[in-house]
């Protein structure tokens, strides 16, 4: 949105009536990229976000043709997805910061902590 300065009149509005979308779009990649899973509405914001920049493929022009060659090729899908196990396991695989808490999804429970702990002895 910096450069919409630079964009045609057309172009600007596509993409500022497109901006909320894209800022939820990154939102959910954030939440992929550092491994929190996606939600059921992350799902389908992530289809219909993409199906709605299908309309417009002379902006999205790999975006319009992945569909085609994943339905004519599906076996070449996993082709291009890096794996920890053939490359160097302490590579990182994103530019993201890393997160400044331990999202493990642990909710202290003291009560239930003391309970097992006492079942244990």
């Amino acid at each position: 949105m910096r450069s919409k300065a630079v964009l045609s009149s057309g172009d600007a509005t596509y993409f500022t009536k497109l901006k909320t979308r894209f800022d939820r779009a990154a939102a959910v990649r954030a939440d992929v990229m550092h491994g929190r899973p996606p939600t059921v509405d992350d799902y389908s914001f992530g289809f219909s976000f993409a199906n709605e920049l299908l309309k417009t493929s002379r902006y999205w022009p790999e975006l319009s043709t992945s569909p085609k060659k994943i339905n004519e090729h599906p076996e070449h899908l996993f082709h291009n997805i890096p794996t920890i196990i053939d490359d160097d396991p302490s590579e990182v695989l994103n530019n993201l910061p890393r997160v400044e808490y331990d999202d493990t999804g642990f909710v202290p429970r003291p009560k239930l902590e003391a309970d097992l702990e006492a079942d244990r002895k």
